[in-house]
């Protein structure tokens, strides 16, 4: 099959630009802090999250997870403490009244931050085709649109992202070479004609491009 339109050979073409307050609880938190990722990698914290993505008491949290709610109350006030859960509310159950709590995300990425001194750095990375290269720019991704996520939440402002996903097929390792050379000019070309550096009122963004190989079992669905 041959295309004749460039976004026809995206499997996957996702562009936003966020117009309104992002909601809450948002739909990705990134964890910046050691001390946060200390707080949210046990199975059964990992597990209260789950729960607690829609609005639940600790009540209801021990009978769902069958523990005594002493226990539970612990590590609900732990995830609290990190910034993880956050009450939202109270609910009259009987003569009694339940403090409402949820999750502040509906999942959770830790970010190279919270290794702190061994996180992967991007710096001592030259070779641009090697596997360092590639999760490097994936991590700086991550921690800045972390840090840029709270500050514009901080400010009440919005974060214009944009996103591309394409599965390229190709026949050859030469082919796959003759597919990155096009793709480095272009990507060049395109750069060099939008960038402004001079531009009085003008915002810096970082693009970037990477690729790596499909896993053979990846059944992720695809946008229709």
């Amino acid at each position: 099959m041959i295309y004749t339109d460039a976004f026809q050979c995206l499997d996957k073409f996702i562009f936003r630009l966020h117009t309104g307050p992002m909601s809450a609880p948002l739909p990705v938190h990134v964890i910046e802090q050691t001390d946060q990722a200390a707080a949210l990698l046990t199975p059964l914290r990992l597990r209260i999250l789950q729960l607690l993505v829609e609005p639940g008491s600790s009540s209801r949290l021990a009978r769902a997870l069958d523990l005594p709610r002493q226990q539970v109350n612990y590590h609900v006030k732990a995830l609290e403490k990190a910034g993880l859960l956050r009450k939202v509310g109270k609910h009259k159950r009987g003569n009694c009244i339940e403090v409402m709590l949820q999750a502040t995300a509906r999942s959770f990425v830790v970010g190279p931050s919270a290794l702190g001194e061994v996180a992967v750095d991007r710096r001592p990375v030259q070779d641009r085709f090697s596997f360092g290269a590639l999760l490097s720019l994936c991590a700086r991704t991550i921690r800045e649109l972390g840090t840029l996520r709270r500050g514009a939440d901080d400010a009440g402002k919005t974060l214009a992202t944009l996103s591309m996903d394409a599965e390229v097929c190709f026949e050859s390792a030469a082919a796959r070479t003759a597919f990155a050379n096009d793709l480095a000019t272009a990507f060049a070309e395109i750069a060099a004609r939008h960038h402004r550096p001079d531009a009085e009122h003008g915002r810096r963004f970082r693009v970037f491009v990477g690729a790596h190989p499909r896993l053979p079992d990846d059944d992720t669905p695809e946008d229709s």
